[in-house]
């Protein structure tokens, strides 16, 4: 076997055990939110461990230039000690998956968690209509303050359902493209979109989708100023909404009849941040924060703080937020349209859900990763904005005209 083929051989194994990882990761964060699998904790440790093994070997294996391996290097250690205070493991885990990229197609990763995704909640899905036919006693329902009922399928609340199915919906798009010509594809995202919101009464869902929607019809027009536009969007967007909740945790006092009424629009999401904020302080560094916390809210009773961007900066500190900022403006620069449309959403989605970090669900950090890892692949130049032209087709994001 030359040098060559060996240099092949090896980054396909270091790809396949890295998909491994992927899909034992994705299959236990999707139904550890079910109430239809049970995990018992040492089940639990198992396959993070396996799968924490599968992101170290291809970390360990990976080729890295002086630069890549400092910034690695720093990463990780700073992952480390954010675990190490407050407790959660999810930043250094994900750290290293997304580090780990490096040299793997991330086709093959989205598909695996599309399809992961898509078995498990056909699954709940069917199970559930199964039993509210049959079994209507087992069925868990949650009333809004105005008697609408919201539809858990199981999950661990309607709004996470919701959001796998909106991260599917992300991931087909990503792999398969939509042909805006063809005006079933976005009549069937609408479709779901209208299901979704039936079922589960979830405003950001909605608006979600509205802004997905939007985009792929302004990125369809092929024009240069919305892409100019959607380009810096995607650039200064968690920045700037970053910067505005932050500075928010710093000096609100209270008393502000507009705060108000947005806390009762998020669902006291607001109020919540600013409880963790009273009792625990906000700093540049990670701290630890007791997310199980009893408090005694309207619709809230427990510590838990669904603002990205609140619960970051508090648990992880400012420079944290920092750090992604920075790693979010720079990846902007190499995608294209449709990735940086991604990213748009990404920055709306963490203002009323924390679960844009989690890459079973939300694959926009899988994306970024790849970009500033990858980015010098052919397969993977930013030349390739997806949008049919005449005398040329740029396949990567596949909206075509």
């Amino acid at each position: 076997m030359s040098i060559k083929e060996r240099r092949i051989y090896g980054s396909r194994f270091q790809e396949r055990v890295y998909c491994i990882g992927i899909l034992l990761i994705t299959f236990m964060r999707l139904t550890q939110d079910s109430t239809l699998f049970n995990w018992n904790d040492y089940l639990v440790i198992a396959v993070k461990l396996v799968a924490a093994l599968c992101f170290l070997f291809t970390l360990l294996v990976r080729t890295y230039t002086k630069k890549e391996f400092i910034i690695t290097a720093l990463l990780l250690g700073f992952a480390a000690i954010c675990t190490v205070v407050t407790k959660i493991e999810m930043i250094l885990f994900t750290t290293m998956l997304l580090s780990g990229l490096k040299n793997v197609d991330i086709k093959k990763v989205v598909k695996i968690i599309f399809y992961v995704s898509a078995v498990v909640v056909t699954i709940q899905v069917i199970v559930y209509a199964f039993n509210w036919f049959f079994a209507n006693d087992t069925i868990k329902i949650l009333l809004t303050s105005d008697y609408q009922v919201r539809h858990y399928f199981y999950f661990s609340h309607p709004n996470i359902f919701a959001g796998i199915v909106f991260g599917m919906i992300l991931e087909w798009i990503y792999l398969y493209g939509i042909n805006i010509k063809k005006r079933y594809q976005c009549m069937v995202i609408t479709i779901i979109a209208i299901i979704m919101y039936v079922f589960t009464i979830s405003r950001t869902m909605l608006m979600l989708f509205g802004i997905l929607l939007l985009g792929i019809l302004s990125i369809g027009l092929n024009k240069k100023w919305i892409n100019m536009i959607i380009s810096k969007l995607a650039s200064y967007s968690f920045i700037i909404i970053s910067t505005i909740i932050v500075l928010f945790l710093l000096f609100y006092n209270g008393n502000n009849k507009f705060v108000d009424k947005l806390d009762d629009i998020f669902s006291e999401r607001i109020s919540v941040g600013l409880i963790a904020r009273d009792e625990y302080g906000i700093g540049l560094f990670p701290q630890y924060i007791n997310f199980e916390q009893r408090i005694n809210l309207r619709y809230v009773h427990k510590l838990t703080i669904d603002n990205f961007y609140m619960r970051y900066s508090l648990s992880y500190g400012i420079m944290s937020l920092v750090i992604l900022s920075i790693i979010l403006w720079k990846a902007s620069k190499k995608c294209n349209t449709l990735e940086q449309l991604y990213l748009i959403i990404f920055a709306v989605w963490g203002i009323t859900e924390g679960v844009i970090f989690d890459t079973a669900i939300c694959i926009v950090l899988l994306i970024v990763s790849d970009r500033l890892l990858n980015s010098n692949n052919l397969n993977n130049s930013k030349k390739s904005v997806g949008i049919e032209e005449e005398g040329s087709i740029r396949k990567e994001n596949k909206i075509y005209e």
